[in-house]
């Protein structure tokens, strides 16, 4: 399962970053990319999009708990989010405060950080 996730998640972030190599309009200034519990793997992917200009907000499933928040990579200890939306009661009020939190800016990608993610 975490292979496949891993996986995913690597191929989610390619096409997104070729997406964006194969238009010349295309300006990551100004738009948003959520990750949604960025540990593990998805903790390096959400660096690689603040690397590259996003504006990354981060989501916190209800599962993920405080220590398991910690199994962050290194390159990933310290980077500064746009902001950071923890699950509400349901996934139309999360979303409502995912866009919120993106404050009018386009999101453009929501790519799940770890596997207890998948549901959210």
């Amino acid at each position: 399962k975490q292979r496949f996730a891993s996986k995913y998640i690597a191929w989610s972030f390619t096409r997104l970053v070729l997406a964006a190599q194969s238009s010349q309009h295309f300006a990551m200034a100004g738009q948003v990319v959520v990750v949604v519990d960025p540990v593990s793997t998805g903790g390096c992917v959400a660096v690689e999009a603040v690397n590259r200009g996003y504006s990354v907000i981060i989501a916190w499933c209800a599962e993920m708990t405080t220590d398991m928040r910690t199994h962050v990579p290194d390159v990933a200890k310290g980077i500064k989010y746009y902001a950071e939306v923890e699950e509400r009661e349901t996934i139309p009020e999360t979303a409502a405060a995912v866009k919120e939190a993106a404050g009018g800016m386009p999101i453009v990608a929501c790519i799940v950080g770890a596997e207890t993610g998948v549901t959210l």
